[in-house]
C-alpha cells in the first residue's frame, strides 16, 4: 500500500525531530568537550570573553558555561 499524505507528513516530521535531536546532542557534546578542555587547561570558571570569574550559581546551573552572565547577555 502507498502511504497517504498524513503518513508522509508524519515521517517527515519524525525525521525532522530526529535531526534536531542529533544536532542538539552534537552541540552539547562539543560544549562538554570544551568545558573539559578548560578544566584541563586550568581555566574552567573563567569567562572566555572578558576573563572574569563565572559565578558559581551559573556554573552549577550550566556546567558547560564559557561566558559570564554579562558577556552571555551581551552575546544574545
Amino acid at each position: 500500500p502507498n502511504p497517504d499524505r498524513s503518513d508522509l507528513s508524519w515521517i517527515y516530521d519524525e525525521r525532522q525531530r530526529k535531526q534536531l535531536f542529533v544536532t542538539r546532542s552534537k552541540r552539547l557534546l562539543h560544549e562538554i568537550d570544551a568545558a573539559l578542555q578548560r578544566i584541563e587547561d586550568g581555566v574552567y570558571g573563567i569567562c572566555t570573553k572578558c576573563g572574569q570569574a563565572i559565578c558559581f550559581e551559573r556554573l552549577e546551573a550550566i556546567p558547560t558555561a564559557a561566558l559570564c552572565i554579562k558577556c552571555q547577555q551581551h552575546k544574545e
